[in-house]
């Protein structure tokens, strides 16, 4: 007993999934019925990402114009072709997104490795005798720097979708080898892993009801209290899987929302969740190494239904598997050859895949030069950065949030940070808004800055206010968002060599014009920054003077954390600055003018 329990702890041994919760493939008519015809695209660009993968169906009529398949392991003659489930899919929602949203697919190539096959047309695994972590190095290295074969075979890639997980390696508290390696990985390459955060697939307990009628009855938004405290309650059970506790990597949980066509749910099914903004009852749940803020955010993974599954010390809720009712719309395979076929899928590699997808449109609306981004200039080098203080910019914990803090574990006094830090599980910094990472308003203002930062070295960043603000009770906001690579010290408990961290100039924490914290419902302060992103929200209403000239000053610190420092640490910052609509204040403009000024200066 005692060598068996030796021999399954061993890091060689892992059980590597697809991070897809549940999907099940429609009628071969009724696919083709569903299809949407794309044009067939000109002038894709080359790729920015990559992804890492089961193998796909690389004719699939949705597929063959974007694809870059490199498979110099051959896996391409051990799948068999039905089995091609998983990387199919993910290749679809990077592309198209969510079919079910009609939106207009990406305008670059994507270049795809293959990692794993289906022998049997049904389950997919990595390549026998060869280890995952092994596979995940080569493919990289051949990615950005090449390999025995020749030069480096997609340069420009800069961040990577990773929509796999290791069902038998839970997050616990110590890194696990393959999230090492992303972190070595991510600086040494300089890229951006997308990881997601994992799929939960066992029931839960909810132990306000007792029989499914009760479930079916209660109030919607009562239920998903409910629901959402049943989580909580069993966060020790359903946390993070390898390598989602990645430091260096964006991890994502899954939303309870797909651009679905209709609200129709069969009979025997329910939805648990009934806002949109929750994160899925499979979707694993944080914290990260040290506490840090892991998953980082959440994006659409499915509208998830439950179906009763027992009574346990309550009733006993299980997620139904992905259809046209409740997931998101992806290529798919056929085993009668069909390559027009569709199918429908929920879970955490969605929403890393339509994170994928959402990194697409950043660079086409800011830094594409070929689109006339206005950012063109920006060096490539802080892509990555960039890309991933923006995905996390617009995070925002949902409404419901407020009623969870004022009944979630524990309550009294000196119990706020616990109780955020038990919000956080199920959130992290909450869920992004892809319409606003993308577009402009004239009531919001977003700045961008980046470089690279030594150790014990401050930047200062000076934000210029509206003054047409000056004196007005309004709502006014800002978020700061941070977002760096870090060198890694596995030999050091701390792990991660540098640590940023943001004041105002003078080491304190007060913004003035009345823009506070502690109003706002987010992490808590200390778990902020925790990994490599510092994302925080400040706001008030009272009325200030604001004067001509008049700026917040921001500064960021970076401190070593394990070990000593020995080189710069390339970050991003972006900062919004926002008032309520109803003002009629043009912060856009007037702050894009004094910004114009001073660059004249």
């Amino acid at each position: 007993m005692v060598i068996e329990t030796a021999i399954l702890q061993r890091d060689e041994l892992m059980f590597i999934r697809p991070q897809t919760m549940s999907i099940e493939d429609t009628g071969e008519k009724e696919a083709l019925e569903h299809q949407k015809q794309e044009e067939e695209p000109k002038n894709l660009g080359s790729p920015i990402c990559a992804i890492l993968d089961g193998m796909p169906i690389q004719r699939h009529k949705l597929l063959e114009n974007w694809l870059i398949i490199d498979d110099p392991d051959d896996i391409d003659k051990m799948s068999v072709v039905s089995g091609r489930c998983h990387g199919t899919s993910m290749s679809s929602l990077v592309i198209h997104g969510d079919l079910n949203s009609d939106q207009d697919p990406i305008k670059r190539k994507v270049y795809f490795r293959p990692l794993m096959y289906s022998p049997d047309g049904k389950q997919e695994k990595t390549i026998e005798n060869t280890l995952i972590i092994d596979l995940i190095y080569r493919a990289v290295k051949r990615i950005k720097r090449g390999d025995q074969e020749g030069k480096a075979v997609a340069p420009e890639v800069f961040f990577i979708n990773l929509s796999m997980g290791d069902y038998n390696r839970p997050f616990t508290g110590p890194l696990s080898p393959w999230a090492r390696l992303i972190d070595y990985l991510s600086y040494e390459y300089n890229v951006l892993f997308l990881n997601s955060a994992g799929n939960i697939s066992n029931s839960i307990s909810v132990p306000d009801y007792q029989t499914w009628t009760m479930f079916e009855d209660e109030l919607p938004y009562e239920r998903h209290k409910k629901v959402l405290m049943a989580l909580d309650h069993q966060k020790a059970y359903r946390t993070l899987l390898s390598p989602s506790e990645s430091v260096n990597a964006i991890t994502i949980g899954a939303s309870n929302y797909a651009s679905l066509h209709t609200d129709y749910v069969p009979t025997g099914m329910h939805v648990a969740l009934p806002e949109a903004d929750a994160p899925n009852i499979s979707s694993a749940l944080g914290m990260g190494y040290k506490g840090s803020v892991k998953p980082d955010f959440l994006m659409p993974g499915g509208r998830e239904l439950v179906r009763y599954s027992g009574n346990t010390d309550g009733l006993m809720i299980s997620p139904v598997p992905g259809n046209q009712f409740s997931g998101a719309k992806v290529a798919w395979t056929s085993e009668l050859g069909d390559l027009n076929k569709v199918a429908f899928s929920t879970g955490t590699s969605v929403a890393t895949a339509l994170t994928s997808n959402l990194a697409h449109k950043i660079h086409a609306s800011l830094m594409d030069e070929e689109g006339g981004s206005l950012n063109y200039d920006l060096p490539e080098k802080y892509y990555p950065v960039v890309i991933k203080a923006l995905l996390v910019h617009t995070a925002k914990w949902p409404s419901i949030s407020s009623d969870l803090d004022k009944i979630m574990a524990p309550q009294g006094k000196g119990s706020h940070i616990p109780r955020r830090t038990n919000l956080t599980r199920l959130f992290g910094y909450g869920n992004i808004n892809p319409k606003l990472a993308v577009e402009c308003a004239r009531n919001r203002a977003t700045m961008i800055g980046y470089g690279e930062i030594g150790a014990d070295e401050g930047h200062l960043y000076s934000i210029p206010l509206p003054q047409s603000l000056s004196g007005i009770i309004a709502f006014r906001s800002m978020t700061v968002t941070i977002a760096w690579l870090a060198p890694t010290n596995s030999d050091h408990a701390m792990y991660k060599r540098a640590t940023i961290t943001v004041d105002n100039g003078d080491g304190g924490r007060d913004f003035g014009f009345d823009l506070h914290r502690k109003d706002q419902l987010q992490p808590n302060f200390f778990v902020s920054g925790k990994n490599t992103i510092l994302h925080e929200h400040f706001s008030g209403e009272r009325a200030v003077a604001i004067s001509k000239d008049d700026q917040i000053p921001i500064r960021i610190f970076c401190k070593p954390q394990a070990g000593e420092l020995f080189t710069t640490v390339p970050y991003s910052i972006a900062v919004s600055f926002e008032v309520a609509s109803n003002t009629n204040i043009e912060v856009y403009n007037e702050i894009k003018e004094k910004l114009a000024i001073a660059i004249r200066q």
